[in-house]
């Protein structure tokens, strides 16, 4: 048997902050990678990493923080927030977006419309004071890190924007994500390590139907 987020099975105290790696706060789901590493996101707004080891171990406590803000710190510059999730705020609910593609976390950032693609954490560089959180690698749904915009931006439902993406699964080479507000699945392959426009959609009749 196993706990994680608590340091035995009848303690169950919330973190006093987002940066405890001890602790789990109304933890939502789980997704391990083939390696036995476990992702769990909580209503914190962050992932918590573990590596396989934490298995074996009653509350160990997670290796890194996904989704915190860099910290300010004096003499050295700021990192924009790229990283921080806004994933159900102001509602302060995740989604329960979380995925392995091939040992690399994908995060469905649902208020900010859309998705980060993680390098594996061996090749995370290592936390810092001002960049407590690895950053991601790619995003889709949006043109760049700095925006959040419904559908990607002005216009109408098409192949490659989220409406409050919820929920994703990985399976022979697709990602198939929950477009929540499009009323639809958007089907993409993953080409040169990421994704771009969907080549399929379900639920709807074309890429300029949803909402």
């Amino acid at each position: 048997s196993l706990v994680l987020g608590q340091p035995d099975f009848t303690t169950n105290s919330a973190p006093t902050n987002r940066e405890d790696k001890t602790k789990l706060v109304r933890p939502l789901s789980v997704a391990l990678d083939s390696t036995g590493r476990i992702y769990v996101t909580d209503v914190g707004l962050r992932v918590l990493y573990y590596p396989a080891s934490a298995a074996n171990i009653n509350g160990a406590p997670a290796d890194r923080i996904l989704g915190t803000r860099p910290r300010t710190v004096t003499g050295q510059p700021v990192l924009p927030p790229v990283n921080e999730f806004t994933i159900g705020a102001p509602a302060n609910q995740p989604a329960e977006g979380i995925v392995v593609v091939d040992n690399r976390l994908l995060v469905l950032d649902s208020a900010a419309n859309r998705a980060l693609l993680y390098d594996p954490p061996e090749q995370w560089p290592a936390e810092t004071q001002n960049q407590p959180s690895p950053p991601a690698r790619f995003v889709f749904g949006q043109t760049n890190f700095n925006v959040s915009n419904k559908d990607g931006g002005p216009g109408a439902t098409n192949a490659s924007g989220f409406s409050s993406p919820g929920a994703a699964i990985f399976s022979n080479g697709e990602l198939f994500v929950a477009d929540t507000g499009n009323n639809r699945i958007l089907v993409f392959r993953q080409a040169a390590g990421t994704f771009s426009s969907a080549s399929r959609v379900l639920g709807q009749l074309g890429f300029d139907l949803g909402a």
